[in-house]
């Protein structure tokens, strides 16, 4: 596990140093999903809510709604279900939007 982390922190570093925003959400993601797969839920909020800041100019709805899921599932293992229901609406809303986007093309 300890590899992995180290792994997930080299990536953000060097995507942040490349000014890579594709590769740093990533990082982001990869980083509070491990917390999350560990059960640490609040080292796991961080890196989802700077994936967030970010996802504006990513132009990725799938990603967004999934870290929105993560963010959801996280504020309620913390027991703070009102921020899990408001991550949740907004991974739904993100989910029809792509569903929308998709039969139109």
């Amino acid at each position: 596990h300890d590899r992995a982390l180290q792994h997930y922190r080299h990536h953000l570093t060097i995507a942040r140093e490349l000014r890579d925003t594709q590769s740093e959400a990533r990082a982001l993601a990869n980083l509070g999903n491990f917390h999350s797969w560990k059960g640490e839920y609040a080292q796991a909020l961080p890196y989802y809510q700077q994936y967030l800041a970010l996802s504006p100019g990513l132009q990725d709805l799938e990603g967004e709604g999934k870290v929105c899921h993560n963010l959801g599932y996280a504020h309620y293992c913390l027991g703070q279900y009102r921020d899990a229901v408001r991550y949740y609406e907004q991974d739904l809303a993100l989910a029809k939007d792509l569903q929308e986007k998709l039969a139109q093309a």
